[in-house]
This record gives C-alpha cells, sequence and structure tokens, in this order.
C-alpha cells in the first residue's frame, strides 16, 4: 500500500507520517521535494517501496518538474492508493506557529517543543499560510476528499479520531496511534517552560 499525506505547513503531518508508517509499517519518504534539508537530493520520479508513506508539503514540487500545463499534485496523487489532504481550520495559529519558527530559527532547525512569543509582522508570510490553505481545500474539492482538519485529529475526542480513520480507508487501532495523537503531544505548549520537565 502507498499512502500520500499532502499538507500545509505547520498541520502536524511529520506525528502523522510517524504514526502512520509505524503502525502500518510503511517506509516513510518525509517532505523528498523540501531541498533546504542538509542530506542528499531525493530524484524525481520516486522510486518508492511497495509500502511506502509519503508526507509533502503543498507547496514543495520537484526541481525536475517542468511541465507548466499539469498541477503537479494532480498528477502525483495518482501514484498512491490513498491520500490524506492535511489543514489546519484555524489560520492565525498555523501563521503563529510557521511565524514564531521562522523569526527564532531562521536556520530552518525547527524545534519539536515551543513556547509562543510574540514577533513582528510578516504579511509575506501570512499570505502564504493563507495560500497553502486554500491550496488543499481546492485539491480536497477537486479530487473529491474530505480535508482532515488538524484540530480534530489532535482533539483527544475519540469518537472524531475514529471517523477520520473510517475517511481515510485505513484499519487503524486506536490506542497506538493515540500515543502520537494526544494532544500533549502538539509542539506548542502552554504556560511557562519551567513548568515542564
Amino acid at each position: 500500500m502507498k499512502v500520500l499525506i499532502l499538507a500545509s505547513p505547520r498541520s502536524g503531518s511529520t506525528i502523522l507520517i510517524r504514526s502512520l508508517s509505524k503502525h502500518l509499517k510503511l517506509y516513510p519518504y518525509g517532505e523528498p521535494f523540501n531541498y533546504g534539508l542538509n542530506r542528499p537530493k531525493i530524484e524525481y520520479p520516486l522510486k518508492l517501496s511497495k509500502n511506502s508513506i509519503v508526507k509533502t508539503l503543498v507547496y514543495q514540487v520537484p526541481e525536475s518538474y517542468t511541465d507548466s500545463k499539469v498541477d503537479f499534485y494532480d498528477k502525483f496523487k495518482d501514484e498512491f492508493d490513498k491520500v490524506i489532504l492535511l489543514t489546519r481550520k484555524t489560520l492565525q495559529e498555523t501563521y503563529e506557529s510557521y511565524a514564531y519558527n521562522y523569526f527564532y530559527h531562521p536556520d530552518g532547525n525547527w524545534p519539536f517543543k515551543y513556547w509562543y512569543k510574540e514577533v513582528p509582522f510578516n504579511h509575506k508570510l501570512y499570505s502564504a499560510v493563507e495560500r497553502d490553505y486554500l491550496k488543499i481545500i481546492d485539491y480536497g474539492i477537486r479530487w473529491n476528499i474530505p480535508i482532515t482538519y488538524y484540530e480534530d485529529l489532535y482533539s483527544g475526542n475519540e469518537d472524531l479520531i475514529l471517523e477520520l480513520f473510517k475517511v481515510w480507508g485505513l484499519e487503524l487501532d486506536y490506542e497506538e496511534m493515540y500515543k502520537y495523537l494526544d494532544p500533549k503531544n502538539k509542539y506548542r505548549k502552554t504556560g511557562k517552560p519551567n513548568n515542564f520537565i
């Protein structure tokens, strides 16, 4: 089985690929078209394992893809048995997460745990957050695939999470998945840093 997670940034896609790859025993490809990562380039077309999962962000496209007439993901999605579209409902919180890391960690080495502090408003970043959100919504409409929202997936609401599993068409053990989806694992923490061990 091959699964694609197509996400907007800061929507919980890293935890999701980890949980699904381990639970379903799928080989993970994390952001193969992110050329800012310090790793050897992954060539396109991808030579995917028979049982694999790819997590990619909606704005990431292979450098070698040159067909301006066909949207890359309209084509790429056809290589997969299952497609999960992931974004957030709340643009403001998405922007805050993105802007915080962009401002305080410009080297791209973003922490997995942080306590939000205000940053100067960046219109360009906010526009990018909105653009990526709208792109996921557009794919959902055109491909007739329900959107998975971060707020539901990491809600701690068992009924809501089980419904998402049904929508994905994946047989998943709730208890095993919840180890990853538990709201306490969210990257953004509340309170003061010294409240945590």
